[in-house]
């Protein structure tokens, strides 16, 4: 049980990783100005607290919450799995939605010089 756990630790590390660092990445050159990048980021970080914190409510007052349908409350394993198909749903609509607004972007991202490396 501990190997299981520690592995899903890990791939979920590593998956937050693959979508974090490049959307992390592209804020700047998306925004031409230079002091832009720092209120998006803020808005992009108050929009992640409250909507975990959103999630988390949602999670205890529908999913896990006691009642007739319910006795076990958030020991019911019914509960999370349900909870756990709408959460991936939602993060892939999402994710899939800020990609292809961002693809619609990269034409218009400036260019990195290329500089041609020679010995003489």
């Amino acid at each position: 049980m501990v190997t299981f756990t520690v592995a899903m630790m890990i791939l979920a590390s590593i998956s937050v990783s693959l979508y974090g660092i490049p959307s992390n990445a592209l804020t700047p050159e998306l925004i031409p100005n230079y002091d832009e990048p720092t209120p998006l980021q803020s808005y992009r970080w108050f929009f992640g607290i409250i909507g975990g914190a959103l999630v988390t409510l949602m999670l205890n007052e529908v999913f896990v919450r006691v009642g007739p349908h319910n006795t076990l409350g958030i020991l019911d394993r019914r509960g999370y799995a349900q909870f756990g198909a709408l959460a991936t749903a939602v993060m892939f609509i999402s994710i899939t939605l800020s990609a292809a607004g961002a693809h619609g972007r990269v034409a218009t991202l400036p260019q990195a010089l290329v500089r041609r490396w020679t010995l003489g």
